[in-house]
Order: C-alpha cells, then sequence, then structure tokens
C-alpha cells in the first residue's frame, strides 16, 4: 500500500470499516518497524486525543498484522525514544560461545 501513511483520519476510518482482508508485503520486520515509525509520525500519535489513538493504532494493526502486544511496545518505544526499533538477541556473548565444564565439576 503505497502512501498509506499519509492518510488522513476519516479515510483511516473508512479503511477500517471495510471488512476485506490485506496483507503486509515488506521485507521484513525492519520495513514493517520503519512503516509503522512513519505512520505515528505522520499522525503526531503523541498530541492525538485518546479516541484518535486508537483508531490510529487500529489502523496500523490492521494493515501489519501486528498484535496488541507488539503494538503496545513499539507505540511506548515510538513515545519514549521517538523510533521504532528491532530489538536484537538479548544473549550475551558469553552464552553464545560454547564453555568447558571445569575440571573439578567432572566425575
Amino acid at each position: 500500500m503505497q502512501n498509506a501513511e499519509r492518510l488522513n483520519r476519516e479515510q483511516i476510518q473508512e479503511f477500517l470499516g471495510s471488512s476485506e482482508p490485506i496483507e503486509f508485503v515488506g521485507a521484513g520486520r525492519d520495513e514493517r518497524y520503519g512503516w509503522v515509525e512513519r505512520v505515528l509520525a505522520a499522525h503526531s500519535y503523541g498530541n492525538l486525543s485518546k479516541g484518535q489513538r486508537g483508531l490510529v493504532r487500529a489502523y496500523v494493526r490492521k494493515v501489519t498484522g501486528l498484535s496488541e502486544s507488539q503494538m503496545t511496545r513499539l507505540i511506548g518505544a515510538y513515545l519514549d525514544h521517538g523510533k521504532v526499533q528491532a530489538h536484537t538477541s538479548g544473549t550475551r556473548s558469553w552464552q553464545s560461545t560454547p564453555s568447558k565444564t571445569p575440571r573439578y565439576w567432572r566425575k
């Protein structure tokens, strides 16, 4: 969907009223998150009323297929840091490398 982040609130409401399922065709998580960030920025999400925020949230959910909890996390990241960014792996470097069992632990 081209220029989907530039829809006004009336167009979003009309889009949400349609029952046609759509699928976000993106290259991956980074492109999807970038689109979410552009939509939130284009609508000045932090300055919207509660009802308008719900409308934008529902729109983004329908287009991307993200869950409610994912949307909450992404919107929170946008409001806190001004960007939506994919998280990297949470493993520590010492966890990803094989370790040898200390000699005194062996039986």
